[in-house]
């Protein structure tokens, strides 16, 4: 299940012409994440019309039986994303994941990619803010 949204924020230039950053309103959603499947899939795919600040991103992995990766991609040229952050989570570690906080002036993704081997799909509540 990929959730995608859109962003309309419309950011007035500051004094001096700069641009004033406007912040993302907050998401909060789950992601249906499939563990038997070793292909990375899009928890969030996130269009943004113009520069927001992220406070942060929240992922709760307790339902999670599997290693995974959390990646965290920028629209960087309007055209492809390009990877900027990449987390591996292990089971052992604890549940709750932050990605701390970072400005975009173009479209943002998540992903997750574990080995497959996983029963199933599990739930991953997670927040954007």
């Amino acid at each position: 299940m990929k959730r995608t949204t859109s962003l309309v924020n419309q950011s007035p230039t500051a004094a001096g012409g700069g641009v004033v950053l406007g912040d993302i309103p907050a998401i909060s959603a789950t992601f249906s994440y499939d563990e038997t499947d070793n292909t990375e899939q899009t928890l969030l795919d996130q269009a943004i019309a113009s520069p927001v600040h992220i406070g942060s991103i929240w992922l709760d992995m307790v339902n999670v039986t599997q290693q995974t990766t959390i990646s965290v991609y920028h629209k960087i040229d309007g055209t492809n994303y390009r990877k900027f952050q990449e987390n591996v989570w292990a089971v052992a570690d604890d549940d709750g994941v932050l990605v701390e906080g970072f400005t975009v002036y173009s479209d943002l993704k998540i992903t997750l990619q574990c080995g497959g081997g996983g029963a199933g799909s599990v739930n991953v509540p997670y927040a954007v803010v």
